[in-house]
């Protein structure tokens, strides 16, 4: 329930006196109940065609008048106080739109809507606008609120807010979670460990902390000997806004090993080594990389409604990414600044026989303002891909677009677009990256890398088991991704892309425990080689959740 919207304000009795003040200059709606005859006046937004369907439908004055406050509400107009007096056989009516008095009650919500007080036609737009950072803070400290009013006794025309908490039962605000996987890395290692812990305080804030660690023992380490992550984050909703703040640190180490053939060092008489020969041998060289990254994020919703949202978000995050062969050398140093802002627009339609439409259009823009050299453009005039090539004054532009048609049932057909349009070699960690669940799921992650590219995907999934502590969902997918580095001036310019098919299943268990099995092929690829795509195959994604 989290915070329900403000019900219809009850109707008012008044004398008959009080209501003619009101309605005395205006041309009645007239409609008829049984032997009664009802006066309708006022700001209740309806139409006649409207009355028509409330007047055949009633079944006396009163439940008349009860569906005109009703319909009033739902179409978006609230604290419309309908006022009624009876003269015999004839009822007045008049629906007055009252301005917002005092908001009053648990004061650990109040301050989110203080904004409305004195509002003169408070409509629902503007109190789910006012709802939607105050529901934030409802969901994550466990208490619903339900809103009633208080009509002021001197005056109908204002009628005062007031909300009322009640904690759940269910609630809770703290979860440790356990997850083992295979999902894998773009830099290291096939099989992770992840412990992450979250927390909601009662004042509304959320705080996260998350370790993630590669398992190379378990095999599929790719190169990699560790890979240690460790994130932290940071939010809290206030009447303007949810703001926030995100830190992350990784480590990881990774051996390339190159063959070197042997040779002779004496003479080759037809075809054979005549004297010394010298014996292939294999070279190690270890590399060493670090990331680090903060950010201060924020979003605030412009526009809202039962069935829609606008809002900005915007992002700063200062990276700094560096890589050292075993000399202690830098191979990469990206230390750099970014500014990051977007909208998103979501949206609800309810189609007919119960099926829902959902779908989010999102885009953002975000550019490179500063940096500190390093490798950035170090070497600007070298031909194809290269890591002097890559600049920090980057713009990239981002959209999105998630659709969900969903039967109300068992039943959601699923399509997702993600793009990313560079236009100059980007630092490594704002590069278009696609692969592993969700994103290419026939290959590892990493399997498709660039500056720019295309991602889509179309699911469809399926209830299979649903019962009140047990779901058990199977879905089948198609995806299409690809990437490719700009400003190659070469063959590395050329677009690389992997499309599949995949089945997934995935089991849930109250809240405590989720398992998850993704099985994809590809069906065609684009500009790699076989052994390329050999090395990168994923045969299947496997993982397990535990939550306390």
């Amino acid at each position: 329930m989290a915070i329900d919207l403000p019900p219809a304000v009850p109707p008012t009795l008044v004398n008959a006196s009080a209501i003619s003040e009101f309605a005395s200059s205006a041309s009645p709606y007239v409609g008829k109940v049984g032997s009664f005859e009802l006066r309708v006046t006022g700001s209740h937004h309806l139409s006649n065609a409207e009355l028509d369907k409330i007047f055949s439908a009633a079944k006396s004055p009163d439940q008349a008048i009860l569906l005109i406050s009703s319909a009033t509400n739902r179409k978006g107009h609230l604290l419309v106080n309908t006022l009624y007096s009876r003269d015999g056989a004839v009822v007045y009516v008049h629906a007055l739109q009252a301005r917002v008095g005092d908001v009053s009650g648990d004061e650990a919500i109040t301050g989110f809507f203080d904004g409305l007080e004195g509002d003169p036609d408070l409509k629902r737009s503007e109190f789910d606008r006012a709802r939607a950072m105050a529901d934030v803070k409802s969901r994550r400290t466990g208490v619903d609120y339900s809103v009633s009013y208080a009509v002021s006794e001197s005056d109908p025309g204002v009628v005062g807010v007031v909300f009322t908490g009640e904690p759940r039962d269910d609630a809770d605000r703290t979860d440790l979670s356990l997850k083992l996987s295979n999902e894998g890395s773009r830099f290291a290692g096939r099989y992770y460990g992840d412990v992450g812990l979250s927390h909601n305080t009662m004042g509304g804030t959320a705080l996260s902390l998350d370790y993630q660690k590669a398992i190379p023992e378990w095999g599929e380490s790719r190169e990699g000997d560790e890979y240690d992550q460790i994130s932290l984050s940071l939010s809290h909703p206030f009447s303007f806004g949810l703001y926030g703040i995100r830190a992350s640190q990784a480590e990881y180490t990774q051996d390339f090993r190159s063959s070197v053939p042997g040779g002779c060092t004496g003479v080759v008489i037809l075809g054979t080594c005549v004297g010394a020969s010298t014996p292939p041998s294999t070279a190690t060289s270890v590399f060493d990389a670090e990331i680090q990254r903060i950010a201060l994020t924020g979003e605030q919703v412009l526009s809202s409604d039962i069935d829609r949202r606008f809002s900005l978000t915007q992002e700063i995050e200062t990276v700094d990414s560096q890589i050292e062969d075993e000399g202690g050398s830098d191979l990469q140093d990206e230390a750099y600044t970014t500014v990051e802002v977007g909208a998103k627009y979501q949206r609800q339609h309810r189609l007919q026989s119960k099926n829902m439409l959902n779908y989010t259009l999102a885009l953002s823009a975000k550019g490179g303002v500063s940096d500190d050299g390093g490798t950035l453009d170090s070497t600007p005039d070298m031909a194809g891909v290269a890591v002097g090539k890559r600049v920090g004054d980057f713009l990239v532009y981002n959209p999105r677009i998630a659709a969900q048609w969903n039967n109300l049932k068992r039943t959601t057909v699923d399509f997702d677009f993600a793009a990313q349009i560079a236009s100059d070699q980007l630092p490594q960690q704002q590069q278009w990256v696609l692969g592993g669940v969700n994103s290419i799921s026939s290959h590892l992650p990493g399997t498709l890398v660039g500056d720019s590219g295309v991602f889509s995907r179309l699911a469809l999934n399926h209830k299979l088991v649903k019962l009140d502590s047990f779901n058990l969902t199977a879905g089948i997918f198609a995806e299409y991704g690809d990437a490719n580095f700009e400003d190659a001036n070469g063959s590395g310019n050329d677009t690389i892309a992997i499309s599949d098919v995949g089945v997934r299943l995935t089991a849930n268990y109250q809240d405590d425990l989720e398992i998850a099995l993704v099985i994809a092929n590809s069906l065609s690829e684009k500009n790699l080689s076989d052994d390329y795509l050999e090395a990168t195959e994923a045969d299947a994604f496997a993982s397990i959740k535990l939550i306390f």
